[in-house]
């Protein structure tokens, strides 16, 4: 519904913010070709997006494809904005994405520290488990559901980790 009420936006103006708007929601809906495009057409207008950059190289980077294009729109927003969590967990992601877990570990524990979310604790969770930190990994799921009972992000992890609840350490 929401896609449709920004589509009929467009048809009145090519507003960028919209464009932005709807790549997200399609982003968020799995509909990476119609966010790709979104997110170049803003780049095409404006290629110093630094919002338009991360989001299309986060969105490469999630859909694992085109990873070494991603990895240079993020990089090219982490250079005009180092201290934005987002923008340093798509770096982290990026990394972990193209096979660099252990630089990819930096970066997403630094996004933690600015911003403690269940998606950059979902992605510290699965790096950290990848790098057989599996302990570390649980107590990050385990704070991030406590934080955040009802995360579709933390719960999608788990279950991709083959982690349960009750197996999450408990906080004291």
């Amino acid at each position: 519904l929401a896609i449709k009420i920004i589509n009929n936006q467009l048809t009145e103006n090519e507003d960028t913010d919209y464009r932005y708007m709807r790549a997200l929601l399609a982003a968020n809906s799995d509909d990476i070709d119609l966010a790709e495009s979104d997110l170049r057409f803003i780049l095409d207008a404006n290629p110093d997006n630094i919002d338009a950059l991360n989001a299309l190289g986060y969105t490469l980077a999630d859909a694992n494809k085109n990873l070494p294009e991603a990895e240079q729109m993020i990089l090219r927003a982490y250079q005009s904005n180092p201290d934005s969590a987002a923008i340093v967990d798509s770096m982290g992601w990026v990394l972990f994405r193209l096979g660099r877990s252990t630089e990819a570990l930096e970066y997403l524990q630094r996004a933690f520290q600015i911003e403690a979310s269940d998606e950059i604790a979902a992605h510290l969770s699965e790096v950290l488990w990848q790098l057989d930190k599996k302990s570390s990994a649980k107590a990050i799921l385990s704070t991030a559901i406590k934080e955040t009972p009802d995360s579709k992000v933390i719960k999608r992890m788990m279950k991709k980790l083959n982690i349960e609840i009750e197996q999450l350490p408990s906080k004291s």
